[in-house]
């Protein structure tokens, strides 16, 4: 029992160092911030992102009915029927 008094001194002393180093990172992570923090964005903010995606959805849309509307001045309104119908029956 005498020889392991000095190890079990020495392994106190050693876990007494990693806890102190432990709290020295602790305290810079503190200082630092953890980075983990959630943004928020105001009410005002998600009616501009909002008002912004209407605006690119209406711009594809509008992209669409134009070729639409080419197809059909070029094939006729019966064709485009006819293209219509399948389109709709093979989704």
């Amino acid at each position: 029992m005498a020889n392991r008094s000095p190890v079990i001194e020495q392994l106190k002393a050693e876990r007494e160092l990693v806890h102190k180093e432990v709290q020295r990172i602790d305290a810079a992570l503190a200082a630092l911030g953890s980075g983990s923090s959630k943004r928020t964005i105001s009410a005002a903010s998600r009616r501009k992102m909002a008002a912004a995606q209407r605006t690119r959805w209406a711009k594809v849309k509008r992209a669409t009915s134009e070729v639409v509307g080419h197809i059909a001045d070029r094939l006729g309104t019966h064709l485009l029927e006819l293209f219509h119908c399948i389109c709709v029956d093979t989704r």
